[in-house]
Formats: C-alpha cells, sequence, structure tokens
C-alpha cells in the first residue's frame, strides 16, 4: 500500500491491455497494507484504516478502482468495508460510496464494453498513445486512458492535492461530473477533491447508465438513461443478456446499435440479437 505502487498500476493497465489480455485488475488499496519480514512485504501504514493517510490512498484506489474492467478490494489482514473508513457524511466514507455507486451507475456502458470485446475483439482500456497516434502530447501521457471509446480517465495518485494537470486530446470534452465542455489538443489544470477523480466524455459519446443498486441485478429491466455528449457524430451497441451462463455463446442476448447524429440531433436505435431489448431508455443530449 503505497501511492508509488497506485502510480504504477496506472501504468501497468495499459500495458497489460495493450497485450491483449482484456481482463485486468489490482488489489484496490494494496495487498500488503503494513511492512513484514518478507522483503515484498512494503506496506506504509502500519494502523491501516485507523491511518488518515491509507484512508485517503484507499479513496483514490477505489476510484481508479471502478474504471478498470475488473473492480476489487483485496488484501491481507484488513477489514476493508466501507464502514471501516469512516461514517455517513465524512469525506472518505462518502468518497468510497460515491466510487462504488459510480461503477453500479454506469454498469451498462462496463458491461457492453465487456461485449465489445467478445464479439468485436477490442481493448477495453487503450493508452492515449495508441487511441490518438498522431497527438504528440497524448503519446508521453501514461497517467490516464482511454476507457472504451470514448471516456477519458484520469487517476489521481498523489496525496494532498487539489489540482492536476491533465491533457486532453484534440476534439471536444465534457467533464461528465459536472459537464464542464473543453477543447481538447492541450493540456488543462483541473481541480479535484476527495470525492471523484477527473473523467471526461468526447464529444460524440454515448454513455448508458442505469439506476444505482446493491447488486448487479437487483431492479429486473431497469431503465437506462442513455447520456449523448453533443458535439460530434456517434455510435454505440449496447449490449444485455441474462447476467450469468453461457446462453449468450448460443445467441440469447441483445444488442442495440445507438447513433446520434448532431448536426440535427436525431437519435436512432437498430438492435440485433435473439432476445428483446428490455430496459426501458430515457436519451438526454448533454452540450
Amino acid at each position: 500500500s503505497s501511492w508509488t505502487v497506485l502510480r504504477r498500476q496506472v501504468h501497468i493497465i495499459q500495458n497489460y491491455i495493450a497485450t491483449g489480455e482484456a481482463y485486468w485488475n489490482s488489489d484496490i488499496g494494496g495487498y500488503f497494507h503494513d511492512s513484514q519480514s518478507p522483503w515484498f512485504w512494503k506496506g506504509e501504514y502500519e494502523a491501516g484504516t485507523a491511518d488518515e493517510g491509507y484512508r485517503e490512498l484507499y479513496a483514490r484506489w477505489m476510484q481508479f478502482g471502478g474504471f478498470t474492467p475488473i473492480m476489487r478490494s483485496h488484501g491481507m489482514h484488513l477489514d476493508k468495508e466501507i464502514w471501516n473508513f469512516g461514517a455517513p457524511g465524512e469525506k472518505y466514507y462518502d468518497a468510497i460510496r460515491s466510487a462504488i455507486e459510480l461503477r453500479y451507475k454506469l454498469m451498462p456502458f462496463f458491461y457492453s464494453v465487456n461485449a465489445a470485446v467478445t464479439f468485436d475483439g477490442i481493448m477495453p482500456v487503450r493508452p492515449l498513445a495508441l487511441a490518438y497516434p498522431g497527438d504528440e502530447r497524448a503519446r508521453g501521457a501514461f497517467d490516464e486512458y482511454i476507457y472504451g471509446d470514448s471516456l477519458l480517465v484520469c487517476p489521481v495518485t498523489e496525496p494532498g492535492i487539489n489540482s492536476m494537470k491533465v491533457i486532453l486530446p484534440r476534439g471536444v470534452w465534457y467533464d461528465i461530473h459536472t459537464n464542464e465542455k473543453y477543447t481538447g489538443g492541450g493540456e488543462y489544470e483541473v481541480a479535484v477533491d476527495i470525492s471523484h477523480i477527473p473523467v471526461f466524455a468526447k464529444a460524440g459519446a454515448i454513455i448508458p447508465t442505469a439506476p444505482v443498486m446493491q447488486y448487479a441485478d437487483e431492479i429486473p429491466d431497469a431503465e437506462y438513461s442513455v447520456r449523448i455528449y453533443a458535439g460530434a457524430d456517434g455510435q454505440f451497441m449496447l449490449y444485455d443478456d441474462a447476467g450469468d451462463g453461457y446462453g449468450y455463446e448460443k445467441g440469447e442476448y441483445s444488442r442495440l446499435r445507438i447513433t446520434y447524429s448532431d448536426r440535427d440531433g436525431k437519435i436512432g436505435a437498430e438492435q440485433t440479437g435473439v432476445d428483446r431489448f428490455s430496459h426501458p431508455i430515457r436519451y438526454e443530449i448533454i452540450g
């Protein structure tokens, strides 16, 4: 458990997935929180969750973990349930809860990206250097990455900061938390607080969301809210299946190709697959 190791994870996820292995995760919070006799046991927080510094590290790691293919809090000799980090209304508890709820809210997006891994062979995470090879600034921007084809994730890997520099590739970008619009092609200093990490959606992004749930299928056929970020044409293949089992291998799934024409604001939806897409959908155009 250390900030150095957290920052390394942001680099490792990009290198690992670039090799062709799509499903990667890190042990959120670090596996060893303290230091013991084996040489590799180098955690920096002997007091664990009682240490204010560890609480901040864990919250930032959880926020990063929410934007990885597998989100897993895992470690040794430390209870990491949310109530060990404070109480509702306290900053670290609220930050951890917000990160978990955002993961559940974006579940239709993550599940659809994972389906594209299976059906289309995509990389769910790409370094900016691969996503924007013609952009010189992007070539060295390894502290941030693209998730799917449309989200720019900028993990916070330093303690106690209130701002950080982010590189936005060419085009128009929206802060997903505030909807503030940025013109890409340069470097920005953006404000940060403990509540979340900076994440940007590019113009033309189509991001499906679901209600916050306590577990993935708590609300069967829940209504989806699809956020469309104006400024460019876009498309997204929204995927759904039974959520468990191997029926998808026999075609038991639905895919809904959502398109957006920026010139006239027209939204289209074309279904493929055997099963009917059963979630009601509400669209929202941002920008």
